[in-house]
């Protein structure tokens, strides 16, 4: 297929930065690699590092009253923060204290939560590991925008401080704390995109934490009240298909598919288990999903296609900014889906027209 822009080409046109690819070639997730799934080497190379699970910096201008008008929006609206890629610096550096903080609650703002996104200082890297090890150490569910926190933190200053960070509370903990699933969960992105040599370094360390925690090495069948266990992330992280087969199950509407983003070695697999999702009547958030459309060959995309329609509108952006880069007869055909819905018919038709 013809050469063309790619996803960062197609957003608005702010210059987008992140640290999180900074390892290149020599990053731990790298040999992953599969040449031509996109147009460009370097977005196969971001592929194979966890694209399009990353986000990245604007230098969007915002004053001080915008800002903080965006972080609660976020917060307490939810919906803004959900698929989102990019944040304004002015809005990164308030919306990860604000996520971290044991006083910011969606339902209940204060005039302390007010205060804590007043705060647009820069983060430095000593307060960037406390509030990662205050994250970790939540009593109450992560919120919605957990993944917005570790990526933006990544984004500022690079997987390893992220990795290490997370890594080092996880070994200082007996038991693993209770909400920590998602973090666990989200570091194995992270640990994808470190220097090969510390990513090795890392997963030993952390096969260390399972192991003390977990002597059998496997945790037991999952349950429903098991959904959210963070021995159940870290298996998922560190032990591949194995860890998968153990963990995947049923869920209200179908299966659960998060569990197989970690999956490098079985494609096969990846695609056996897509091919059983059925479309949740419900789909508040629901998107089809590139990393598993890279670990499971065109025959996930293709999956995907009766079901552009359902997309929740928020989501459009999400979408588009990650398949955009895939060269693929499929995403042709995803494009074409988007292009009739109103709200993506621009861009999906500025993409296809494009090739």
């Amino acid at each position: 297929m013809s050469a063309r822009s790619t996803s960062a080409d197609l957003a608005p046109a702010l210059r987008r930065v992140t640290r999180a690819f900074e390892a290149g070639a020599a990053a731990y997730g790298a040999p992953t690699l599969r040449p031509g799934f996109t147009f460009s080497p370097t977005t196969d190379l971001e592929f194979a590092l966890g694209f399009p699970y990353c986000r990245y910096l604007t230098d969007e201008p915002l004053d001080d009253a915008q800002a903080c008008a965006l972080v609660r929006s976020a917060i307490v609206d939810v919906t803004p923060i959900v698929g989102r890629m990019a944040w304004p610096h002015a809005v990164a550096h308030r919306l990860i204290r604000a996520l971290a903080s044991p006083v910011v609650w969606p339902h209940n703002w204060t005039d302390a939560a007010t205060a804590v996104v007043a705060d647009g200082a820069p983060i430095a890297r000593d307060e960037a590991v406390a509030l990662i090890a205050a994250m970790i150490d939540r009593v109450s569910p992560q919120p919605p925008g957990t993944t917005d926190f570790y990526f933006l933190l990544e984004a500022m200053f690079g997987p390893e401080l992220v990795a290490e960070a997370i890594t080092a509370t996880l070994e200082a903990r007996d038991p693993l704390p209770r909400f920590a699933a998602y973090s666990v969960f989200l570091l194995g992105f992270v640990l994808l995109r470190v220097p090969a040599d510390l990513g090795r370094v890392l997963r030993a360390r952390l096969e260390a934490v399972f192991v003390r925690l977990c002597p059998t090495r496997e945790p037991g069948p999952r349950d429903r009240e098991e959904t959210d266990s963070p021995m159940r992330a870290l298996d998922l992280v560190l032990h591949g298909g194995a860890a998968a087969r153990r963990s995947l199950m049923p869920i209200l509407h179908g299966v659960d598919l998060q569990g197989l983003q970690h999956l490098v070695d079985d494609a096969a697999f990846v695609r056996q288990i897509v091919a059983q999702e059925e479309m949740p009547r419900k789909a508040m958030f629901w998107w089809p999903d590139a990393r598993l459309a890279f670990l499971g060959g065109p025959a996930v995309t293709a999956h995907y296609l009766p079901w552009v329609s359902k997309i929740r509108p928020t989501c459009l952006e999400f979408v588009m900014d990650s398949f955009a880069p895939i060269d693929s007869a499929e995403t042709v055909a995803l494009f074409t889906a988007l292009a009739a819905i109103p709200r993506s018919k621009q861009r999906a038709a500025a993409w296809l027209a494009g090739r």
